[in-house]
């Protein structure tokens, strides 16, 4: 038994310092559940202590609201990147997308932290209504704050005279890098980090007026009054389905009150949708109001809510929006506005997938090289979308779009025939019941 002992008196040692060792070894850390990065807008801040800034108001879930805005005043902004896992930054790119009828893009400044800056990226596009911004961080050098600004933008508000907000939105968020607005590390470039819807800005407007005594213009950052509710409602689904329910036709009444109260009732008719490439076409039938000023084109990716607008003017019976993605489908509704700025009901909503006009739930039948806004020595009020003069086989014609007010020819030719055919029947029928009967 004396060599049992020592090989005992071992192994109790060996277990003994292998408790030690795990016991001194470090733990590795919990994983925790961060949430993934994502893009927010903020009012601008100069603060060093990003958690110092402020923040817009909150309208719903996915949308956050300014204060009142007249025409003049600045709205400024951060785009700000939230980085809570701080992963290393290689590549932003950002389109917003905007009302260049109601703003007007001033300054685009992108971060020192991403100093290659794409070019043509650091823009407004005012014909197509989009901020562009693009930049990529220098190799070795990618940022990993949690809070990492990305870019200022300034708009100055161009046409806040109809009191509608308007919304800045980003533009084509896609799973991939495929869209215009991504966030990819240096890492792996091609995985956008991107993956939860973003949210849009609501730009409140309110009319101008005189400036009161001793007062300045409202700036962005201003806590927005309990009117914005009210305001944002204007695009949301909920008035649409109560104003699209309306199709009241206008009074003859002299009285402002009642002449005010009938054309929000009014339903703009006969919306018709179809796509080519990546862009969009609408055509409508005209208003026929004394009131009328102009017409608002609401489009967005989501039924019944409308995360983009367009204005156009009261010549106009159609609008094209150009560079949408492909394969996306987009839903389409169109209102009046008066010369108060008040707006009819929303006309039935219209969609279809861009690049695929066979989807159309309305499509309008001709060319669509010539829609647009279009101005008003070119139409004339009898037939407004017929005078748009589509070419068609080389020749130039007018747009047959069938329309709600009236039966297709096809239908009106086979009730003519089906007529002429029983009278026919019913004379033979006459002709041989007298000749049959006993004189």
């Amino acid at each position: 038994m004396p060599v049992r002992m020592p090989f005992q008196r071992r192994l109790v040692s060996a277990l003994a310092i292998l408790a030690m060792t795990l016991m001194a070894w470090p733990l590795p850390a919990v994983a925790q559940d961060a949430p993934p990065p994502t893009l927010v807008v903020r009012p601008h801040c100069e603060f060093e202590d990003q958690m110092q800034c402020s923040a817009f108001d909150v309208a719903d879930p996915s949308t956050l609201i300014t204060s009142p805005l007249k025409t003049g005043d600045t709205l400024d902004f951060d785009i700000v990147l939230w980085n809570p896992t701080q992963e290393k930054i290689g590549n932003v790119r950002m389109w917003l997308s905007y009302d260049a009828e109601a703003l007007e893009g001033t300054v685009i400044s992108i971060t020192p932290s991403l100093p290659a800056v794409v070019p043509g990226q650091s823009d407004f596009s005012p014909l197509s209504g989009y901020a562009k911004i693009a930049a990529n961080a220098e190799a070795g050098s990618e940022p990993t704050e949690a809070i990492l600004p990305i870019a200022r933008v300034t708009f100055t508000v161009k046409n806040a005279a109809n009191g509608v907000s308007t919304p800045v939105s980003f533009y084509d968020q896609r799973a991939g890098i495929e869209g215009h607005t991504f966030v990819s590390t240096a890492a792996a470039p091609t995985q956008n980090l991107l993956t939860t819807p973003l949210g849009a800005l609501l730009v409140q407007m309110i009319p101008s007026g005189p400036p009161a005594q001793g007062s300045s213009a409202p700036t962005s950052s201003t806590s927005a009054s309990n009117a914005s509710a009210e305001t944002s409602a204007s695009i949301s689904s909920a008035s649409l389905a109560s104003s699209a329910s309306s199709t009241a036709t206008p009074s003859t009444s002299t009285s402002s009150g009642s002449t005010s109260a009938t054309f929000s009732l009014i339903q703009v008719q006969n919306i018709r949708i179809s796509t080519k490439e990546n862009n969009l076409y609408v055509t409508w039938d005209a208003l026929s109001h004394p009131k009328l000023q102009g017409y608002n084109v609401y489009f967005g990716t989501l039924r019944g809510r409308y995360l983009n607008r367009r204005s156009v003017s009261v010549a106009s019976r159609g609008s094209v929006i150009r560079d949408l993605p492909v394969g996306k489908t987009y839903y389409v509704a169109v209102r009046g506005v008066d010369d108060k700025n008040q707006e009819t009901a929303f006309s039935t909503e219209a969609s279809v997938e861009i690049g695929n006009p066979s989807t159309s739930s309305a499509p309008i039948v001709g060319s669509l090289d010539l829609v647009s806004e279009v101005a008003p020595s070119t139409l004339s009020p009898e037939n407004p979308v017929k005078d748009l003069g589509m070419t068609i086989d080389g020749a130039v014609r007018g747009v047959e779009v069938p329309g709600k007010s009236g039966a297709p020819s096809g239908v009106v030719l086979l009730l003519l025939a089906s007529a002429a055919i029983g009278t026919l029947l019913a004379c033979r029928r006459q002709a041989i019941a007298s000749r049959t009967l006993p004189v």
